[in-house]
């Protein structure tokens, strides 16, 4: 298997940014004008982009959309994880627990019989 995509896609989210939509595609584009800019440099632009995601990495740890997140834009496509809104249910709602009867008693966990 080939290493250069494997490299090449965590450049793209290290520049974008991961936890959203929006930093992949922005280190995608980010990615593909770089390597395009940079293709005269023969062997070094693979050097060149190794300096630039490490000053990311070091400046700002969450990529270029996490800054954009930090200075208020919003999420162009909110699907990230985040707290739910409702808040917490009991787990009895969502089907762990049996409703009703002795909750903190599991089927077969507890005191052993007597020999």
């Amino acid at each position: 298997m080939n290493t250069d995509w494997t490299i090449d896609i965590i450049f793209i989210v290290v520049i974008g940014g991961i936890g959203s939509l929006e930093g992949p595609i922005i280190g995608a584009v980010v990615f593909f004008v770089a390597r395009e800019w940079l293709a005269d440099f023969g062997a070094w632009y693979l050097i060149i982009l190794g300096v630039v995601s490490i000053a990311v990495i070091l400046f700002e740890p969450r990529g270029a959309w996490g800054a954009c997140r930090r200075r208020g834009v919003p999420d162009l496509l909110p699907v990230g994880y985040g707290p739910l809104a409702t808040g917490p249910r009991p787990l009895g709602a969502i089907g762990f627990l049996p409703i009703g009867g002795n909750q903190n008693k599991l089927p077969g966990v507890g005191s052993r019989p007597a020999p």
